[in-house]
């Protein structure tokens, strides 16, 4: 395929105008590698299908504490975390035996704030003379035992960007993780974060949170043919198709030489991928000189990756 003078020439000067005509020549009909991991939820679950296994086998004993995964920024945690969460929530015992607290990004609040952000999912109704972070947190003790003997319900407490955790918090959740009755663990904690957590986690006064760890996962970037089908993802979602496969047209306008250095250059990681290819869309678009999308011009994008 090739550019038309009446298609797209280089007189187009307007980026916005630009990548209208590219799109509408490639039958894309939704904006492309711009958003969050929406295709990418099947590669995660099978990439790290054996994490899952492992939490999910833990939540079903009667040892399981405290779970740590962690990985380099960009390499897709909150993607895993919400399909790991689906999984969970699927799960025919699992989700009827645990309830699901989600805090996405507690540095955006202080210590007391994430408590009262755990206790109003537990539906506890603080009165504003509430501003002591140790009686919150024996009250949201007392609803999650509450819950249990009552209801029969165990609590499963997800902290996303969990590095932005103090130490206190850490130690209040250390606190819940302790929480049993009748040999029976109350609450589960499961906290995902980049590896500055374990900075954290250095201090002597963490020791006893360590100890409590039951399982530490590493999330891993995608290898090239990952890479290569979360592209191929990507497209199929902007065509509004369903992918069926990586070949050389559900990569297309990228040639494999491109997705080879894509991979190279983002390690696998997700929110690179995504980055390069949008990069080298706008160097395409800047080059009207065809539609593919090579190494060299890759090689142009990742000089604008900031």
């Amino acid at each position: 395929m090739t550019w038309t003078r009446d298609a797209f020439t280089s007189r187009i000067k307007n980026l916005d105008a630009a990548r209208k005509k590219y799109y509408e020549l490639l039958g894309w009909r939704k904006t492309i590698f711009q958003d969050a991991e929406l295709p990418a939820g099947e590669i995660y679950v099978d990439n790290n299908e054996d994490c899952i296994i492992q939490i999910a086998h833990a939540l079903n004993g009667q040892k399981s504490q405290i779970i740590l995964i962690y990985g380099d920024a960009g390499i897709g945690k909150s993607c895993f975390r919400r399909e790991m969460e689906a999984e969970l929530r699927n799960d025919p015992v699992i989700g009827k035996k645990y309830m699901f607290i989600v805090i996405d990004d507690p540095g955006k609040y202080t210590d007391l704030q994430v408590l009262r952000l755990i206790g109003s999912e537990l539906n506890i109704d603080f009165e504003s003379k509430w501003n002591n972070r140790e009686a919150v947190a024996s009250m949201i003790l007392k609803r999650l035992l509450d819950n249990f003997i009552e209801k029969k319900v165990q609590t499963i407490i997800i902290l996303d960007e969990a590095q932005k955790l103090s130490l206190n918090s850490l130690d209040t959740l250390k606190q819940f993780s302790d929480l049993e009755y009748a040999g029976i663990k109350i609450c589960r904690i499961i906290l995902l974060g980049t590896p500055e957590i374990f900075k954290k986690l250095s201090s002597p006064l963490m020791e006893p949170f360590i100890d409590r760890i039951l399982i530490k996962f590493e999330l891993k970037g995608f290898n090239f043919k990952e890479t290569a089908e979360y592209i191929a993802r990507w497209i199929a979602y902007s065509k509004n198709e369903e992918f069926k496969g990586v070949d050389g047209t559900a990569i297309y306008p990228f040639t494999p030489d491109a997705v080879e250095k894509i991979f190279q250059l983002s390690k696998g990681h997700p929110r690179t991928i995504r980055k390069l290819c949008a990069l080298s869309i706008d160097v395409r678009l800047e080059n009207p000189k065809g539609i593919e999308i090579d190494s060299n011009i890759v090689e142009e994008a990742v000089k604008r990756l900031i």
